[in-house]
């Protein structure tokens, strides 16, 4: 049962970039927006039971319906994987969306398919998140692409994921320069791991598992130089 002393205190989220030059685009992103972010913080930030309100049943005007979100939740933390940059089907009334905007996609693939890599898309949330409930604690408790799992320790040298964190990070710092109150950051993942639908077709990890040596671990490039990052910080 959903009630005020169970209910969790963060919220995930993934966001819609600025929609096309389609007209009917400037309603259906926050519409969509609504479901992904919106509802689940009003949620958390107000004394409601959780149960979704009319506005997300039939949303019509998904900015008037989030006027009121009070800012009572403590931090805010965001799993931020991919961004959606393509037009959104069937005007404000959500039912699909795309990473390809006028046949060009919004950015590169990773290994996953549905992963599209989009730097900028971390900032604008996070901005995002600052401005529309009154400036919350953040932590990005979710960010990182993947590669495909290939037999040997090739992997290790992964300079695509270090590119990958260094242009996110890069963005982070950018939204923390103009205020956003973001106070950790968290890569995914630590380790290889069994992953959704691919399970071991793919890897997130800063750390290489070999599945087929007891699970044995070695650091991968891109460890290294995240102990590099963080030292820097650490000093300056």
């Amino acid at each position: 049962m959903w009630n005020k002393s169970s209910r969790p205190r963060s919220a995930s989220a993934q966001g819609v970039p600025d929609p096309s030059s389609d007209v009917r685009d400037p309603r259906a992103a926050p519409t969509r927006d609504l479901f992904l972010v919106h509802d689940s913080i009003r949620q958390l930030a107000s004394d409601d039971q959780g149960v979704p309100d009319q506005a997300t049943k039939d949303v019509h005007d998904p900015i008037e319906a989030t006027r009121s979100i009070p800012a009572r939740v403590p931090f805010v933390s965001s799993s931020r994987l991919n961004s959606f940059g393509g037009p959104i089907q069937q005007s404000s009334k959500v039912k699909s969306v795309t990473g390809v905007r006028e046949g060009v996609p919004i950015g590169p693939k990773a290994a996953s398919d549905w992963l599209l890599i989009y730097p900028k898309g971390i900032r604008d949330l996070v901005l995002y998140a600052k401005y529309k409930f009154k400036d919350p604690v953040m932590y990005i408790t979710e960010n990182g692409r993947d590669e495909a799992s290939v037999t040997g320790k090739i992997l290790l040298k992964d300079s695509d994921r270090i590119d990958y964190y260094a242009r996110h990070l890069e963005m982070v710092r950018e939204a923390v320069s103009v205020g956003a109150n973001v106070k950790g950051f968290f890569a995914w993942s630590l380790l290889d791991n069994f992953e959704w639908s691919n399970g071991y077709t793919v890897r997130f990890g800063l750390v290489y598992v070999d599945y087929n040596d007891g699970g044995k671990r070695y650091l991968k490039k891109s460890a290294h130089w995240f102990r590099k990052f963080l030292h820097h910080k650490k000093n300056n």
